[in-house]
C-alpha cells in the first residue's frame, strides 16, 4: 500500500518533468510517430525488399491511410 502512494507522489512531477514544448518538434524537424505534419510518412529507412505506405493524394490533398507494407520480394 505505501508503494502506490509513493508512486501516485510522483506521478505529476515525471509526467511534467517529461513534457517536450511543440515548438522544438518543428524547429528540429523531429517527427512524431511515423508521419511529417503534412501527414505523409516518414522515411525510416532505404531498401530494395520493401515500402511502407500511410498515405494517398486525393485532389492534390494528402489524405493519411493504414499503413500498408509492401513487400518486393517475390518466391522465385
Amino acid at each position: 500500500m505505501e508503494g502506490n502512494i509513493f508512486i501516485s507522489k510522483l506521478e505529476n512531477p515525471v509526467r511534467e518533468s517529461c513534457q517536450i514544448e511543440n515548438t522544438l518538434f518543428e524547429n528540429y524537424d523531429v517527427k512524431r510517430g511515423l508521419r511529417n505534419s503534412d501527414g505523409t510518412g516518414v522515411l525510416v529507412g532505404l531498401t530494395n525488399i520493401g515500402d511502407v505506405v500511410g498515405y494517398k493524394k486525393e485532389d492534390g490533398k494528402v489524405v493519411a491511410i493504414p499503413g500498408e507494407l509492401v513487400n518486393f520480394i517475390t518466391e522465385a
